[in-house]
């Protein structure tokens, strides 16, 4: 019988001196810079933000519907998730419309026929940290980074998952708790984005 060759778990979560260099260190294209930046702010998969399409964002309600087809937990949920967004986020988003003003995608390919994919964002990412002596991370670190700073400011685990879309898998929340936890999801979001600016 074959051993199944299992992707090794990754344990790299960015400091607030690396976060911080995101904004300010030299080395990032735009549309990198913002990209990294989104993934940090937002707690999103990689693929959610490089993929995202401007017709997912209700910037009138204040909030990002991905849908449940682009959902990694898809075979779990048929729901979308509801990102919520604050002003820091909408100004990312103002910066993001600054430098793709005709596409459909928030961060498209050079061809603007499909949006960006994750590979060029890597090789940005491992030259931004060869450029400014910062240990390696891979986009994808971002996510882990959100998990862990939120908690480092008091945000509890559930809600937490419950920002980053992770699926919920008890009988409870599967089949009975019907609420969206969009008011908790927002002023958790709020604390997140006002310790972020702290720090910036």
């Amino acid at each position: 019988r074959r051993a199944v060759k299992r992707k090794p778990v990754g344990t790299r979560a960015l400091a607030w001196e690396e976060v911080q260099a995101i904004w300010t260190a030299p080395g990032l294209s735009p549309s990198s810079r913002l990209t990294l930046q989104l993934l940090i702010s937002t707690g999103q998969r990689v693929e959610e933000v490089l993929q995202a399409s401007w017709n997912e964002f209700d910037l009138a309600e204040n909030i990002w519907i991905i849908p449940a087809e682009r959902r990694k937990t898809r075979s779990y949920s048929s729901e979308p998730h509801v990102v919520p967004l604050v002003a820091f986020h909408l100004a990312l988003l103002k910066k993001v419309q600054g430098i793709t003003p005709d596409s459909e995608w928030l961060f498209p390919h050079q061809n603007d026929r499909q949006p960006r994919n994750a590979d060029a964002l890597c090789q940005a990412a491992r030259r931004f940290c060869v450029n400014n002596n910062i240990k390696p991370f891979a986009p994808r670190d971002c996510r882990r980074t959100f998990k862990t700073l939120t908690g480092s400011i008091g945000i509890d685990l559930e809600l937490r998952n419950r920002l980053q879309g992770h699926a919920m898998t008890d009988v409870g929340s599967v089949h009975y708790d019907r609420w969206s936890y969009l008011p908790q999801k927002r002023k958790a979001m709020l604390a997140w984005a006002e310790a972020l600016e702290n720090k910036l």
